[in-house]
C-alpha cells in the first residue's frame, strides 16, 4: 500500500505531520511525496518526512526533453530524492521522449498517458496491471528491451 501525501500539506503543521507520518510508515506503508516543486517547498522538511517515494510532478515533465532549464530542473529533483533515499517517480510521462529522458537520467519510475489514460471503473480489473509495474508502480524501461511499456513491463528483481 502507498499513502501519497503532497508536499504543501506537509507543510500546514510540520511536526504533528511528521509524527503521523512516522505512525503510518512504521505499519509498513509506504509514502510517496506527490506534486514535489509545485509549493512552497522547504528542504529541511523534505528531510524529516519519512517518504519512500519522491513523484516529480508532470508540470516538470511534460515537454522536458525540448526544455535545458527543465531538463536541469528534473535532474535536480532525481539527485535530490536519491541523495535523501527516496526514490524519484515522474508524473505525467506521455511520449517516448520524456520517458528516455527519465531513464537517462536516473529515474526508472513513472506514470502517465504513454502507459495508460483514465479509464471507468469497470474497466480496472481488465487492465492487466502486473504487466505494467512492480507494486502498482509503471516501470520506465530502456528502448533496446524490445518490450512495449505499456503492455509488456516485467517486475524487475527487487523493484518496488
Amino acid at each position: 500500500v502507498i499513502v501519497e501525501i503532497t508536499e504543501s500539506s506537509t507543510l500546514r503543521d510540520p511536526d504533528r505531520t511528521c509524527a503521523l507520518l512516522q505512525e503510518i510508515t512504521d505499519k509498513d506503508i509506504r509514502l510517496a511525496i506527490d506534486d514535489f516543486g509545485t509549493g512552497f517547498s522547504s528542504l529541511s522538511r523534505l528531510r524529516d518526512i519519512p517518504a519512500e517515494i519522491l513523484k516529480i510532478d508532470r508540470s516538470f515533465v511534460s515537454g522536458v526533453s525540448g526544455s535545458p532549464d527543465g531538463q536541469a530542473f528534473v535532474r535536480a529533483i532525481i539527485q535530490l530524492a536519491k541523495n535523501l533515499g527516496m526514490i524519484p517517480h515522474a508524473e505525467g510521462i506521455e511520449n517516448e521522449d520524456e520517458r528516455e529522458f527519465l531513464i537517462a537520467n536516473g529515474c526508472d519510475q513513472g506514470q502517465g498517458y504513454l502507459f495508460a489514460k483514465p479509464m471507468a471503473p469497470e474497466d480496472i480489473p481488465r487492465f492487466n496491471f502486473s504487466s505494467q509495474s512492480a507494486s502498482g508502480v509503471p516501470l520506465l524501461l530502456p528502448a533496446d528491451t524490445g518490450l512495449d511499456p505499456r503492455v509488456d513491463l516485467p517486475l524487475r528483481a527487487g523493484g518496488g
